[in-house]
């Protein structure tokens, strides 16, 4: 009767946390971005990710780069329902010549996890366009 009782808690328990993050989930307008080619000597390169907030107070606890030529910010308060915000993140191409892609691991503190992702090619001067007469 005992394990019983435990797997009912345990169900209920895994439903109404289900149910919590379902509610608290903030959405972003986009995950990716693509900034094509950046000069390497053109200073940082940067994106604002924006998002909205769903039907419960949510705070972001953790961004963080998957290296050091990506810097994120954000804003360390608690986002209301129905609130937007963004998280800006910024690339240093200074000495990172080729494709990058770099991702950003973002948490909320109902242990969602999303990840952002920016692309690109560090280059030493823009390519002329193909028929762009240039």
């Amino acid at each position: 009767m005992k394990k019983l009782h435990f797997c009912f808690v345990f169900v209920l328990f895994s439903i109404l946390a289900l149910i919590d993050s379902a509610f608290a989930q903030i959405e972003f307008k986009k995950v990716t971005h693509q900034f094509g080619e950046v000069l390497e000597s053109g200073g940082e390169v940067s994106i604002d990710f924006e998002y909205t907030n769903g039907f419960k107070p949510t705070k972001i606890v953790m961004v963080q780069p998957s290296c050091g030529c990506t810097t994120p910010d954000w804003s360390k308060e608690t986002i209301n329902p129905q609130e937007k915000g963004k998280i800006t993140v910024k690339f240093a191409p200074k000495g990172r010549w080729g494709e990058f892609s770099k991702t950003v691991t973002v948490m909320t503190d109902h242990n969602q996890v999303f990840w952002l992702k920016i692309e690109g090619e560090v280059v030493e001067k823009k390519s002329k366009k193909e028929g762009s007469g240039e």
